[in-house]
């Protein structure tokens, strides 16, 4: 695959082969002998890393190019639950890598050291993937016991750089990260959220320099903060190379050359056989003026023929997709580019990376940040995801959107085309489609004690793409179980009578929004109390999330999309009978951003004879709000708990 040979070239750029042998620096490192004072709240601490060292060193020994990976590391655990949490080790390095050396030893309180041996090795398989682990059992672990790992690796060289994590779960008294290379190649770097910048230190080693950042006392996120982004908020550092001052070359893995790379895939026309196999595969799609339903029609044909495997390698060519049925991202989005080219839609690639596990910097060019593709149509305006088999154009990964990315922009130089890269805001569908409505129907008529229940749900955009495939990807029986599943949150957990989707399975996907009708009888929610009755209807509008936390908030809000309710809840009572409380149905909160309401729950009651009909409405309509904002934010997000808590009484008037 051509991508690949640019990495490659512009690796060997990189280096001047004439360059003496060198060994790496850290090759004789073993265990920390030197005792780290901690402080009395440290040693009180359930699970503490006393320290982190990672050690990346590229060597060079004649014409040959090493990289080495080293991780030394000291944790102490002083709780039953950090003790189970620490019992193994695994052992899980990538299939470019060796192991040049893989020590363990556990240090106990009385200053006893328990090295690991080969025989404390075991195995285990994943249930679920069927994958097998090896790892260490480590023995005799106590409280205020301190485990050691050191291991180094040998890897495949790679300068285009990474991503490390400082900010873990648990707390970090030191962490260090040191990046060797010789002294002819520059590094550019980044450091995020507080960690303190790298220093360059050009005398330690000779012919090398070290790169190094340390974070000290470093406190873990609060991963129980809920509508929050980790990947975005912790101390995190980057780095990549940049400069070959003896090549004189500067700027390696910039976007452009990724981009003119990228395009090269597709530059060339197809042959004569898989020209004809793309039109025989497209045959079945109806073609109409409306270019929207036209992609739509493409998109449906090729999701429901040819499925994604990350794994499947044996495509040599566009015939070889159409007859295996299956392939990798880059067979998918080549089916696309070659099918809208020959349906006359413009299309273009635009490269990005999932923002709740890589967020992508804009104003960091590397292409670690190109992990995944997405192709825009900008004559509708929307993009599609080849690689997600549940969602249709509009509809994308949420994570691949509210994010930046880079565009492949097609460019006419010199009576040739090529491909240049330009940045992009990668924007998530209009919120309105994601909008759940629901009408319940509440009878009191023929039974108080056992009203009847009629509840029709329509999911849209995000909310009913999950749902909607179900259909046709399990057996019969297993969907009447997950139907059940999914009706019980709406089902205040009673006993359904019937439950009956509606345009559900892949023929409907981005056609008609997903509906579930629900009937039941209710007695479990209805009390009697002496002549008045008590009804939880709250409970009808199914469970809700909740923002209650005792620790002040540190991250903002970071929604996976924007989403709007409304639902419409009639009760219907006997002759006779008043709700006696009805003002309960009044809520009224917001949220206002730039001037406008970004965040909304209200709701209202009208009495018209026998009936009560209760309104509501809630809505976030953007995806991030700030740390400012959160306490109003919550009050309307905590506004739908409450309204689920909601109880009636009703008596004789």
């Amino acid at each position: 695959m051509k991508l690949y040979l640019l990495s490659l070239c512009l690796f060997c750029l990189a280096f001047n082969t004439d360059l003496k042998a060198q060994d790496y620096s850290f090759k004789s490192q073993g265990f920390q002998d030197k005792k780290i004072e901690l402080t009395a709240e440290e040693k009180a601490l359930d699970e503490l890393v006393i320290f982190q060292h990672r050690k990346i060193e590229v060597a060079v020994d004649g014409n040959d190019v090493k990289q080495f990976f080293l991780l030394h590391q000291q944790v102490l655990v002083n709780s039953d639950r950090a003790i189970e949490n620490n019992n193994k080790i695994y052992i899980s390095f990538s299939r470019n890598s060796e192991i040049v050396k893989n020590i363990n030893r556990v240090i106990l309180p009385s200053g006893k050291s328990i090295e690991l041996k080969d025989k404390d090795i075991h195995e285990e398989v994943d249930p679920e993937s069927g994958s097998k682990y090896q790892y260490y059992a480590v023995r005799g672990l106590e409280k205020g016991a301190i485990i050691e790992k050191l291991y180094i690796l040998e890897q495949a060289p790679d300068l285009k750089g990474g991503t490390y994590n400082f900010q873990q779960s648990r707390q970090v008294k030191e962490s260090l990260f040191q990046v060797v290379t010789p002294k002819h190649l520059i590094l550019k770097h980044k450091s995020y959220n507080g960690l303190p910048e790298a220093t360059l230190i050009e005398d330690r080693l000779d012919d090398r320099n070290v790169l190094e950042v340390i974070a000290k006392d470093v406190m873990p996120l609060n991963s129980d903060e809920k509508l929050s982004n980790l990947a975005a908020e912790r101390m995190k550092f980057r780095y990549k190379l940049f400069e070959n001052t003896l090549s004189n070359k500067k700027n390696f893995y910039n976007y452009n050359d990724f981009a003119k790379d990228f395009y090269s895939n597709y530059e060339e026309e197809l042959s004569k056989k898989e020209k004809s196999a793309l039109i025989k595969f497209f045959k079945p799609v109806l073609i109409s003026a409306d270019e929207k339903k036209n992609i739509l029609s493409i998109e449906n044909h090729i999701k429901k023929s040819i499925t994604y495997n990350a794994q499947f390698g044996d495509n040599q060519s566009l015939s070889d997709i159409f007859k295996n049925r299956q392939g990798r991202l880059f067979d998918l989005i080549t089916i696309y580019r070659y099918a809208f080219q020959y349906f006359g839609i413009k299309s273009e690639f635009v490269l990005t990376s999932n923002r709740f596990d890589s967020p992508f910097d804009k104003d960091f060019e590397t292409t670690n940040n190109l992990q995944d593709v997405l192709i825009y149509l900008p004559n509708s305006d929307q993009y599609l995801d080849a690689k997600n088999q549940n969602y249709r154009s509009p509809l994308i990964t949420f994570g691949l959107g509210n994010t930046h990315g880079i565009k492949i922009k097609e460019v006419a130089f010199g009576g040739s085309t090529m491909a240049t890269s330009e940045p992009t805001y990668i924007k998530l569908p209009n919120p309105k489609i994601t909008t759940d409505t629901m009408s319940i129907v509440v009878d009191f008529t023929k039974d108080i004690e056992n009203p009847y229940v009629e509840s029709q749900i329509i999911f849209g955009g995000y909310s009913g793409a999950s749902f909607q495939g179900i259909k046709d990807y399990v057996p019969a029986n297993r969907y009447e179980e997950i139907l059940d599943d999914i009706s019980k949150n709406y089902a205040a957990d009673v006993e359904i009578e019937s439950i009956k989707p509606k345009h559900d399975g892949l023929d409907f996907m981005g056609k008609r929004n997903f509906e579930l009708n629900i009937k039941l009888y209710s007695e479990d929610l209805i009390q009697n109390a002496g002549g008045k009755y008590l009804y939880e209807v709250g409970r009808l509008i199914g469970k809700q999330g909740q923002l209650y936390q005792e620790k002040k908030r540190t991250m903002p809000i970071e929604m996976r999309y924007a989403h709007y309710y409304e639902r419409k809840i009639v009760l219907k009572l006997p002759e006779g009978y008043k709700i006696a409380n009805p003002e309960v149905f009044n809520f009224d909160f917001s949220l206002e951003s730039e001037g406008e309401k970004s965040a909304l729950f209200t709701s209202k009651y009208e009495i018209n004879g026998n009936e009560i009909t209760v309104t509501n409405n809630e809505y976030y309509a953007k995806v991030n709000f700030s740390l400012s904002e959160f306490e109003d934010f919550r009050e309307v997000y905590n506004a739908a708990a409450d309204f689920n808590k909601l109880t009636v009484i009703i008596e004789k008037k």
